[in-house]
């Protein structure tokens, strides 16, 4: 770095970033098989066509360190993709691969990468999207130029809705679950802020941009189509309103839907993400005056990493035993294969998840990366946390933290121990929701260390 340069960047007060994009979607036609997961396994299927396209989008960053942020329009990754995106993308650049974070904008339309399918997604799919993201973090690294940032919040109203709030009011109410004030309140929260850090070119107009929202992209699950969902729209448009790269980082989404729901139509996905984005463009502007880095800026990257355990299970043997009862019965009664919705498919299909889980390690590392702009931070989450976790993390310190969700490889559902209690979807035994009660509080615990470290 020449003297003028390190000059002009202790004026302003600066480090150095660098964004980028590249394209990642499926091929419609081919040999390889590429499963996608819409909402049930049963539904996991060749999709019939590319809806809208899928990208992954990079951000680096240089000055005392050095680190890199991915969004990908991805399902989620637990076979291994991060592994290979980090390994690339260190090669190819240097930075180190403990120093890249991974995130999936966990859109349901896209390739099943999460590990939940019976039918796996081709290696060789895998291995070129690998090489194309890492080709776009050495693309942002080679576009390396000083940037100050702006960092905002903007709040929305009756975009998202706690998906779980009805049902856990409804257990109460029934006597089913035994929740305090304090735990309802913790079941029921909800988190409609949107968060974002705008990065300053020169001229002091935008070149990149980093928002944090909580919601299931669900919208289009219901279609067998690949699409980048709410998720990647809010992306696409942000860039046209800005002029900015965009990388859309899901927030705490465990239990936090769209509020229009799973209706399938397009037409909703663009209302969501058309209002989200109106939200970025004003923040990208400074419509709102938000508030500008004044103090000098210092990058850090730190990780730690949580042993948590899996969730305990009933007898091996006795799992085994009544799968078998269950399948002679479905068997006798033609029924091949079962409906989830009938009674004995249902059945069936959680014997089936239990044992699964016997097929994992008795104990996870779950990995927490801090990424640090001064007193502002991007916290990476490996999986599907509550929204009620999310907020003890934010409340650590003091500035805008932005939690990255489903970042790097995915632990499924991180929920909390009063989500147990009630029960549901998210907290039955199965591969989505394999860590044991407690576990969610440790990673919330190593985050939060981190934090005020």
């Amino acid at each position: 770095m020449s003297r003028a340069h390190a000059a002009l960047k202790a004026f302003f007060m600066a480090f150095e970033a660098g964004f980028s994009k590249v394209e990642i979607s499926p091929p419609v036609v081919g040999d390889l098989s590429i499963p996608i997961l819409g909402f049930w396994w049963e539904r996991a299927k060749a999709y019939g066509e590319v809806h809208d396209p899928l990208y992954a989008r990079a951000a680096c960053f240089r000055d005392g360190d050095r680190f890199t942020v991915v969004s990908m329009d991805a399902f989620g990754d637990g076979i291994g993709l991060t592994d290979s995106i980090r390994k690339l993308a260190s090669e190819k650049t240097g930075i180190p691969r403990e120093k890249i974070m991974v995130c999936s904008t966990h859109a349901h339309t896209a390739p099943e990468t999460y590990g939940l399918c019976w039918n796996a997604v081709d290696g060789r799919w895998l291995d070129w999207v690998a090489e194309r993201v890492a080709s776009a973090v050495e693309e942002a690294e080679r576009r390396l130029e000083l940037a100050t940032m702006r960092v905002a919040t903007a709040r929305t109203e009756g975009l998202v809705v706690n998906r779980r709030a009805s049902y856990v009011m409804e257990r109460v109410a029934k006597g089913e679950a035994r929740l305090s004030p304090e735990e309802i309140a913790r079941s029921t929260d909800l988190d409609e802020n949107l968060y974002a850090f705008t990065f300053l070119g020169a001229d002091r107009s935008p070149v990149g941009i980093i928002v944090n929202f909580a919601c299931h992209p669900v919208i289009m699950q219901t279609v067998p189509v690949i699409s980048s969902d709410y998720a990647g729209f809010v992306a696409e448009e942000a860039e046209k309103l800005t002029g900015a790269t965009t990388l859309y980082l899901n927030g705490p989404c465990g239990d936090v839907n769209p509020a229009c729901g799973d209706t399938g139509n397009y037409s909703d996905v663009v209302a969501l993400g058309t209002r989200l984005a109106s939200c970025i463009q004003r923040i990208a502007n400074n419509f709102d005056k938000a508030s500008q880095v004044e103090e000098p800026v210092r990058l850090s990257a730190r990780r730690a990493v949580a042993k948590v355990r899996r969730r305990g299970l009933p007898r091996k043997e006795e799992l085994l035993e009544e799968k078998e009862r269950l399948e002679g019965e479905i068997a006798a009664r033609s029924m091949v294969p079962p409906p989830r919705e009938d009674g004995l498919g249902a059945a069936l299909f959680s014997i089936r998840e239990k044992l699964t889980l016997y097929e994992m390690p008795e104990a996870f590392d779950a990995e927490v990366q801090v990424f640090s702009f001064g007193p502002h931070s991007i916290v990476g989450i490996p999986g599907e946390l509550f929204a009620c976790l999310g907020r003890d993390i934010r409340m650590a310190k003091r500035g805008v933290v932005q939690i990255a969700t489903l970042a790097n490889k995915i632990l499924g559902y991180i929920a909390p121990r009063e989500a147990f209690a009630a029960g549901g979807y998210e907290t039955q035994p199965a591969r989505w929701s394999r860590l044991a009660p407690g576990s969610g509080e440790e990673i919330r615990d190593a985050a939060v260390k981190l934090l005020r470290s």
